[in-house]
C-alpha cells in the first residue's frame, strides 16, 4: 500500500492506439510513474514507499501522507476502515489485475478533478496538475455566478472551463475492455423515517455515545496525544467536553485578541473544563499575505472565506500532531435546516428558494446584475433545484445538499490547510454519527433542540456559557449571563469613545480580518488590483467589473457591512486567479505553499 497527497493519473480508452505512448504533460519532481496495462498513475509518494513486485497496486490518498504509518495498514483494509482512519482520501486500487478502481471518502471531500480528453480521462487532486493536461477551455459562467454569490461552483462545476470535480459517491472504473466508466451513486449515508416518538433524553443519550464512539475510533489510527480548535462556538465546546468526559486532557487552541467574544467564550470554556488554553495570534494583511497557499490548498476554487483556520499551522506542536475540529457538527444538528423558514419544507422549488436567499442578499444580486448576470437569483434557485439530491424527507435533502455543496466544496478545504503539518481529525464527520441525525425529525432539529438537550443532559458546565454572537446561552445561569452582557457593553463604549477621536478598535472583529477587510488601505488596494485585471476578468470568467465597486461595496457615510466585503473579496479573488495564470500558477503557489509551511514549522 502507498500514501500519497499529490497524483495525476490518465486512463485511456477502449479505442486508444494500443501502443500509443502516454505524453506526460510537463510534470513537476518528485512524482513516480506506476502502470497498470495502459493506465497510467503518477505520485508522489511518502517516504520509504514501495511496491512489492506482483503485488497489486493500491495507492491512498491522505493528508498528510508524510504523517501516515502505511507499515501499520494491512493490505486488505476495506473502505470503511480508512474513512475511520484518515477520512480525506481517495482509494486507487488494482482490485483484479488490469482494472483499476478511484473512490472516495464519505462526501467526496478530497477532490479528484477529471478532465475528459479525446485520448482517455486525466484525473488529479490537484488543479495545477489538471491544468497541464489541456488548453484552457471557457468557464461556464453559472459555476462563475455560483462562486461569487455560494461560496463555491455546485454540483461537479469547477472554475476551470472543461474540467469536472467528482461529486458525493461517484467513482471511476478502468479496465483494458470497458475504458474509464463514472459511476454516481450519490452519497453514502443510509436514509429512512425519521423516529418522531423517540425521547430526546433517550436520543440525546445515542447521539453521545455515538460520538464518543467515534472519537475513540478515530484516536486509535494516531499515536500523539491530540489537541483541540476551541472557536467559543457550540461545536468546538461539545467536541471539547466529550473529549474531558472520555478521559483525555487536550490542549486546546484559540484565536484572536481578548476582545474578541471567540476569544472570551474559548477562555471561560477552556476553564471550565480543566483545560490548557492557548492563543494563535492572527497576522495583520494575512488575505494577501497568504493568497498563494490558499490557492494552492484550495483546488482552483480561489476563495478565502475559511483562511481563518490556517492560523492553526502557528499551533508550536510536534509534526503530525492528530487536530480534533468541530468540522460538519453544525449541519448535523440542525444549523444549516434553521436558515431555512418552515414554509421552505413545502415542496422542493421553495427549498431551493430558502436556500439561495440564505446567502443572496439584494446588495449582492444587484452586483451580479452589474457584472452581466441575467436573472442571478432565478438562475441560482433552478441550480439548487437540480443539486438537492433525493430523499424521504426535504429537510433531508437540505442537510444533504449542505454536506455535498457546502461542506465539501467550501469548510473541508480546511483538511489540506491543517494537513501540512498536522493530523485533523472530525468527530462529527462520521457515518454512523451523520445517520443518526438524518433520522430525527425536523420538529428535533429546529432551533437545535435535540442538539441543546445533548448539551443540557451531559455537558451542563458549559452550556451555561454564552455563544459569542449572544447574551444568552443554552442553559440560562445569571452570573455567566452578566458576564457577557457587561462584555459586550464595556466592548461597545470602548468602540464609541475610540470614534469620538477618530480611531477604532484594532481588528474589530475576527471575520473582517478574515475576509480581508482589515483597513481602509488595504480594501482600496484590493479594488486597485481588481480595476487593473478588468479586461482580463472578461476574457477569462466573462464578467464586467461593476462600475466604481469600491463605491457600491463601501456607501460613503455607511459602516464598514459584510455584504460589501463579500463582493469585494470575490472579485479580488477572482483578480488574482488570472494573476497567477499569467505569472505561472503551479510554480508560484507550490513555492509559496512550502515556504509557508517551512516559516510555520
Amino acid at each position: 500500500m502507498l500514501l500519497t497527497d499529490r497524483w495525476l493519473a490518465f486512463l485511456p480508452h477502449v479505442d486508444a492506439p494500443a501502443g500509443e505512448t502516454v505524453m506526460t504533460p510537463g510534470l513537476p519532481a518528485g512524482l513516480t510513474e506506476l502502470r497498470v496495462g495502459r493506465a497510467r498513475v503518477w505520485a508522489a509518494l511518502a517516504t520509504g514507499a514501495r511496491l512489492e513486485p506482483g503485488a497489486p497496486l493500491r495507492i491512498i490518498d491522505t493528508v498528510p501522507a508524510s504523517h501516515a504509518r502505511a507499515r501499520d495498514w494491512p493490505q486488505t483494509l476495506s473502505r470503511e476502515e480508512v474513512h475511520d482512519a484518515f477520512q480525506i482520501f481517495t482509494d486507487i486500487h488494482e482490485r483484479t489485475p488490469g482494472t483499476l478502481h478511484f473512490a472516495s471518502d464519505l462526501i467526496g471531500v478530497r477532490p479528484v478533478f477529471l478532465r475528459r480528453r479525446p485520448q482517455g480521462w486525466w484525473l488529479s487532486n490537484r488543479i495545477e496538475l489538471i491544468r497541464r493536461v489541456g488548453p484552457a477551455e471557457p468557464v461556464e459562467p453559472l459555476a462563475v455566478l455560483e462562486f461569487l454569490i455560494l461560496l463555491s461552483p455546485l454540483g461537479r462545476r469547477t472554475l476551470e472551463g472543461g474540467v469536472e470535480r467528482l461529486f458525493c459517491g461517484d467513482r471511476i472504473e478502468w479496465s483494458e475492455t470497458t475504458g474509464p466508466v463514472l459511476h454516481a451513486e450519490g452519497i453514502q449515508v443510509r436514509l429512512g423515517d425519521p423516529e418522531p416518538d423517540a425521547h430526546p433524553h433517550a436520543m440525546a443519550e445515542r447521539i453521545k455515545e455515538t460520538m464518543f464512539d467515534s472519537i475513540r475510533r478515530k484516536l486509535a489510527w494516531h499515536p500523539l496525544p491530540p489537541v483541540v480548535a476551541l472557536s467559543g462556538g457550540y461545536d468546538s465546546r461539545l467536541m471539547s467536553a466529550a473529549a474531558r468526559a472520555l478521559g483525555l486532557r487536550p490542549r486546546a487552541y484559540t484565536y484572536g485578541a481578548p476582545h474578541h467574544s471567540e476569544f472570551w467564550a474559548a477562555r471561560l470554556i477552556a476553564s471550565r473544563l480543566g483545560m490548557e488554553l492557548r492563543t494563535v495570534e492572527y497576522p495583520h494583511d494575512m488575505l494577501r499575505s497568504r493568497m498563494p497557499l490558499f490557492f494552492d490548498v484550495l483546488q482552483g476554487q480561489a476563495d478565502p472565506y475559511i483562511m481563518h483556520i490556517a492560523n492553526l499551522l502557528a499551533m508550536p506542536e510536534p509534526e503530525g500532531t492528530p487536530v480534533m475540529h468541530g468540522f460538519i457538527g453544525d449541519t448535523m444538528s440542525g444549523a444549516f435546516v434553521c436558515r431555512m423558514q418552515k414554509h421552505h419544507f413545502q415542496s422542493k422549488d421553495l427549498l431551493a428558494e430558502g436556500i439561495v436567499r440564505s446567502y443572496a442578499f439584494p446588495v449582492q444580486l444587484k452586483a451580479m446584475e452589474m457584472a452581466g448576470f441575467d436573472r442571478p437569483f432565478e438562475t441560482l434557485c433552478q441550480a439548487a433545484y437540480d443539486n438537492l439530491p433525493p430523499a424521504p424527507h426535504l429537510f433531508q435533502s437540505a442537510m444533504l445538499w449542505a454536506c455535498s455543496n457546502r461542506q465539501r466544496r467550501f469548510t473541508a478545504t480546511q483538511a489540506e490547510i491543517l494537513g501540512s503539518r498536522f493530523t485533523p481529525f472530525y468527530p462529527f464527520y462520521d457515518r454512523a454519527y451523520m445517520e443518526l441525525w438524518m433520522h430525527q425529525p425536523l420538529a428535533s432539529q429546529v432551533d437545535r433542540l435535540l442538539f441543546f438537550t445533548v448539551f443540557k443532559k451531559h455537558f451542563p458546565e458549559v452550556a451555561t456559557i454564552p455563544h459569542p454572537n449572544s447574551v444568552f446561552a443554552i442553559q440560562p445561569a445569571m452570573k455567566d449571563i452578566l458576564r457577557k452582557f457587561a462584555f459586550d457593553r464595556t466592548l461597545e463604549v470602548k468602540g464609541k469613545l475610540l470614534r469620538l477621536f477618530g480611531r477604532e478598535l484594532p481588528d474589530p472583529d475576527i471575520m473582517r480580518i478574515s475576509y480581508g477587510g482589515e483597513t481602509e488601505e488595504i480594501r482600496r488596494s484590493m479594488a486597485g488590483e481588481i480595476a487593473a485585471e478588468t479586461a482580463a476578468l472578461k476574457a477569462r470568467f466573462g464578467i464586467d467589473v461593476p462600475a466604481d465597486l469600491y463605491g457600491y461595496c463601501f456607501p460613503a457615510g455607511q459602516r464598514i457591512h459584510y455584504d460589501g466585503l463579500h463582493i469585494l473579496r470575490r472579485f479580488w479573488a477572482l483578480a488574482r486567479y488570472v494573476q497567477w495564470e499569467r505569472e505561472g500558477l503551479g510554480a508560484a503557489a507550490e513555492a509559496a505553499s512550502a515556504g509557508w509551511r517551512a516559516s510555520a514549522a
